[in-house]
């Protein structure tokens, strides 16, 4: 059962288990305290495990349409939480907004209530010199400074950002809250969340909203490298990788095609020989692949079935590659030679660390 604590001026409710060392979990940007409702009763077998929920999310009071909190109201009211409860020093597992960033920035202003952090990828654009929503001064900078990032991060303000922020404008929480979601994660897995858990998120969406009108506190390099809290960052492994197509198809066709087929929402971008007047093994086209998806050469993977157009091409770009064996495309091509050779595309799963055939 819940219990309540007033903090700042408001009540917060937070569920406790077990005994021993405090272990506190903050919830992401739609979320709360039930968002950790299978690792409490791992935890409390050897640890106090509390998870709360923060100001505006269930079961605390709804915030107001246009009512202005920002990330250091979450982050005030989290460390009076700990030192009214007498918790500290904690374990601190922050997910996204306000868990994650909010742990980075509780550590760097309040090291003494804390013993370690973990912290589910936390969005800490700041470091990156920009904000949200971003200046166009800072745009630049980030592409002057690191082009692959400052590209992936106008893309996501692109496709996310910006129209979740005119339709939650328009009073349209649902709509926005689906395009945010599409663009962090992908259309599918969006799709796929049970409407009862999305319908939840819904309910949260308030202190979401707020954070995206206020954007986040300032916080650079420098402050991260003072932290000395023990931290581990965490990312997600089915977190969706970005997949992307180089064709020497008819740019008429090329789009069309895969929409008959059902394949043209995985793919972005869909790089189309015909629409910038070369074709593979051009490496320029690899290239541009590689920057629209902000990956560098180093971390993708090319699979194709042309030794010459397809894996040489890659290579030159600097990629690892894969050539799947079939009677289209040749087989040959001077002295190239992929890194791995399949004949199933199943292989590819072992290739990707989730399998166990043996592609080489």
């Amino acid at each position: 059962m819940a219990e309540t604590a007033t903090i700042n001026g408001t009540e917060l409710a937070y569920i406790e288990q077990g005994q021993g060392q405090p272990v506190v979990f903050v919830h992401g940007g739609v979320g709360d305290y039930r968002e950790w409702d299978l690792q409490m009763p791992a935890f409390a077998a050897a640890f106090r495990a509390i998870a709360l929920s923060c100001r505006g999310a269930w079961p605390n009071r709804r915030l107001e349409s246009h009512e202005a909190i920002t990330l250091d109201t979450f982050v005030e009211d989290l460390a009076s939480f700990i030192r009214q409860l007498n918790l500290a020093p904690v374990h601190l597992v922050g997910h996204s907004s306000p868990g994650g960033f909010g742990g980075l920035l509780l550590a760097h202003r309040y090291p003494d209530i804390l013993r370690s952090l973990v912290l589910l990828e936390p969005p800490a654009f700041p470091l990156l010199g920009v904000n949200i929503p971003p200046t166009a001064s800072q745009v630049l900078r980030l592409l002057a400074r690191n082009p692959r990032a400052g590209i992936g991060f106008i893309k996501f303000g692109a496709r996310g950002v910006g129209p979740a922020m005119k339709a939650f404008n328009r009073g349209d929480d649902e709509g926005g809250l689906r395009v945010f979601m599409a663009a962090a994660a992908g259309k599918e897995r969006v799709a796929a969340i049970p409407d009862e858990m999305f319908q939840s998120f819904v309910g949260n969406v308030g202190p979401f909203k707020a954070q995206l009108r206020a954007g986040f506190p300032n916080f650079g390099v420098d402050d991260a490298k003072n932290i000395r809290i023990p931290t581990l960052l965490v990312s997600g492994t089915e977190t969706p990788a970005p997949l992307a197509a180089v064709t020497d198809a008819q740019s008429a066709y090329a789009r069309a095609e895969l929409h008959k087929v059902g394949l043209l929402d995985y793919f972005d971008p869909i790089v189309v020989s015909g629409d910038h007047g070369y074709r593979k093994p051009d490496r320029r086209l690899f290239q541009l692949a590689l920057d629209e998806m902000g990956v560098a050469a180093e971390h993708a993977l090319y699979v194709g079935n042309d030794m010459h157009r397809d894996i040489f091409g890659a290579q030159e770009a600097g990629m690892t590659t894969v050539m799947v064996e079939s009677d289209q495309g040749a087989d040959v091509y001077l002295d190239c030679v992929p890194d791995y050779t399949i004949t199933d595309l199943r292989d590819l799963l072992t290739i990707l660390g989730d399998g166990s055939r043996d592609p080489r």
